[in-house]
Parts: structure tokens; sequence; C-alpha cells
């Protein structure tokens, strides 16, 4: 999990002894023996910012958000410019259904250098059906990383709001070459390309030739489109 700084000064040898069993058991995925320790060493140390941001992460492993956002509010109280942190805080906050306050979340971590959270930031702004500002984060999250079938996805699938039936086609097919069950991906391009077709048989369904009236040229009979 990289290397880890400590609040306050040296540890004490328990503390090192307890962080280290603790991520010992969160790398193995023992979740409930890692807690423990954390756990502990919180007892021991309640500024702790490693044990706040570990104990953070593994609550959001476990599905427990609110818990998880409480100890990632205390951890960047402690280090506000840790990007981790508030990426983290973030994807808890996202899982809550707390979009606005997701991406403020994201907004901070991409400040502190965090390169990951410009899709998930995207994830939010489409639940936020802010979907050409998440087109932005989704082509952001492209840059870094091409080859991400998701980020594909779900940037076609906020193309695919906002009309640009076209595009999102393209973002369907680039996610299908990258992951060719992705079965989502087959199906909202179906819908994408239905109403690419609906939308073309509506314009040449509302297509009328103004009639040339007396006097005019022939050129002007070509006609001119009128959208009713």
């Amino acid at each position: 999990m990289g290397q880890l700084t400590g609040a306050g000064g040296d540890k004490p040898a328990l503390v090192q002894s307890l962080l280290a069993e603790a991520l010992a058991f969160h790398q193995k995925g023992l979740l409930t023996d890692a807690r423990h320790q954390y756990e502990q060493i919180l007892s021991l140390q309640p500024d702790h910012f490693d044990a706040l941001l570990l104990i953070g992460l593994l609550a959001i492993q476990s599905g427990e958000c609110q818990r998880a956002a409480d100890f990632l509010v205390q951890a960047i109280e402690i280090q506000p410019g840790h990007a981790g942190a508030h990426f983290n805080l973030g994807n808890a906050l996202k899982e809550l259904h707390q979009y606005q306050a997701a991406v403020l979340c994201y907004d901070h971590a991409i400040l502190c250098g965090h390169v990951g959270s410009d899709y998930n930031r995207g994830i939010a702004l489409n639940a936020l059906e802010l979907y050409a500002e998440a087109i932005v984060s989704f082509d952001k999250s492209l840059t870094c990383k091409s080859d991400y079938p998701d980020a594909w996805y779900h940037r076609g699938n906020a193309q695919n709001e906002i009309g640009q039936y076209e595009m999102a086609l393209i973002s369907f097919d680039k996610a299908i070459a990258l992951r060719t069950d992705f079965a989502r991906a087959y199906c909202n391009r179906g819908i994408a390309l239905q109403n690419l077709n609906r939308q073309q048989c509506v314009f040449h369904a509302n297509w009328t030739p103004i009639p040339r009236q007396t006097g005019q040229s022939e050129r002007s009979d070509a006609g001119v489109l009128v959208l009713l």
C-alpha cells in the first residue's frame, strides 16, 4: 500500500507492531482481523493518520461507507493535502449517493495530484445528470488509460443522454473491442443505434422543400430544409 507516515513523531513500538500486523491482514483480505488491529491503534493514538486512512478504506471494502466517511474526514483534518484520502472519501460518498460532495472530493484529489480520480468523478457527474461535464472527465481518464473499457462505456452512456449518438456508438465500440463479452455495452450500443436511426427518420420526415414562387430562378427549387 505504499510508504506510510505516522502522525505525531515516532510511533511507539506497540503501534508499529500493530500497524504491521494490520497491513498484513488487510493485504491478505482478512478484513475483520485488520479492523481489530486498526481499532487498537486508534485506541492508543486517536489521531494516527495511517490507521484512520486504512480503516476508512477497509470500511469501504466492507460496504460500511458512512463509517468510512467518518474515518476519512478525520484523516483529512490531519493531512489535508493527502490525495488518496480525498479520493477514498469521494468513493465513500459516491456509494452513499452524495454525488455533489463526492465530486468535490475528487476535485480535491485531482488538485493534490491523484491520477485515477477523473473516472470516478465522471461516474458521479453522470449520476447528477451533468453529462457534458462527465464526458470531459472520462476524456481525461482515457488520456491517462485509453484501454479502460468501463470509461469508454460510461462515456458512451453520457453521450447517449445528450443526443451524441454517433459518438456514443464509437465509445461503445471501443468498450466492446477491449472487452468482447461486455453485455451492457452491446445493449446500450443498440439503444444508441436505435436513437440515431429514429433521429434520422424524424429529420427526413420533417424535410419540406419551400415552393418556388413566381419569378424565382430555377436554382431555388432545390428546396430548403425546414424542421417543423
